[in-house]
């Protein structure tokens, strides 16, 4: 009697066990199948790449993009630096034309412009020998300082220029994606090398009123990897190293891409000459 009684028991609460049992699992299986079909495949794909699974996808070195490419374009967009906050911290500020005299015969030929845009490439501190400064300061012009030296850029950032900067040097369609520098703070680093047309496409800017190049021997070349065509550059300043040979070649370059040569400036005791160059206004 006491056996079959047991017997009876177990069974009445095994059904009740077991429908749960089923109705979990029922559960469980729904839920996984909503989950699945709700999460993103880019999650999924977080996921693997958070454990190690790559095999499925293919690392990108985005400084080796086309110039065009969306994904370099975005980078650049996140290496722009804003200004500094606060006052100009410069060495002379009593000086206006802190150029060899390019500034001040930019500025005749811009008929004194204000609010105009440009980008100096090769800006060094930001102070001396700076063509921007001048149009920055007594035009109240917004620009884009480029500099690839990381104690440079420093300097450069401590002057506090109204300008957004960016640390990289210019690419050429001959040089690299990246320039090493050895550095007193930083040690060995290596400064992506990006095209100015991915620069201008990050800037979103078409017109460009004043392009200042200072790039040690690589002008051509800079000149070269420009589609000069598809932007409006108004005035092109180029230093080039006394004795390079390299003036008269950018002279005829431009020349044959619609520009004038309108001035030269010779400094025989630093070994410069800097020229000057319009677009010519189409008829």
């Amino acid at each position: 009697m006491l056996l079959r009684r047991c017997r009876r028991n177990t069974f009445r609460y095994s059904v009740p066990v077991a429908f749960l049992f089923l109705f979990a699992f029922f559960l469980f299986k729904t839920s996984d199948t909503e989950l699945r079909h709700s999460v993103p495949e880019s999650s999924v794909r977080d996921g693997r790449r958070l454990f190690g699974d790559l095999h499925t996808e293919a690392v990108v070195d985005v400084w080796k993009l086309p110039a065009k490419d969306e994904r370099l374009v975005s980078k650049i967009k996140q290496l722009i630096e804003k200004p500094e906050k606060g006052d100009y911290n410069l060495t002379h500020p009593d000086v206006t034309d802190f150029s060899r005299g390019q500034s001040i015969q930019i500025n005749q030929l811009l008929d004194g412009k204000k609010g105009g845009f440009y980008i100096e490439i090769g800006a060094s501190d930001g102070e001396d020998g700076s063509v921007s400064l001048f149009f920055e300061r007594s035009r109240d012009w917004d620009g884009l300082l480029i500099e690839p030296h990381p104690g440079r850029y420093r300097q450069l950032r401590q002057k506090h220029r109204k300008a957004l900067t960016l640390r990289t040097c210019v690419r050429s369609n001959s040089s690299k994606p990246e320039k090493e520098f050895e550095d007193a703070i930083e040690g060995h680093i290596k400064v992506p090398c990006l095209w100015l047309e991915s620069i201008l496409n990050a800037l979103g800017k078409n017109t460009v009123d004043l392009l200042s190049v200072d790039a040690r021997d690589q002008e051509m070349e800079i000149l070269k990897a420009i589609p000069l065509s598809k932007y409006s550059i108004n005035v092109i300043t180029v230093e080039f190293v006394e004795g390079s040979g390299s003036d008269m070649s950018v002279m005829k370059y431009l020349l044959d891409h619609g520009y004038h040569a309108n001035h030269q400036f010779v400094n025989h005791p630093l070994h410069r000459n800097d020229m000057v160059f319009t677009r010519k206004k189409s008829s």
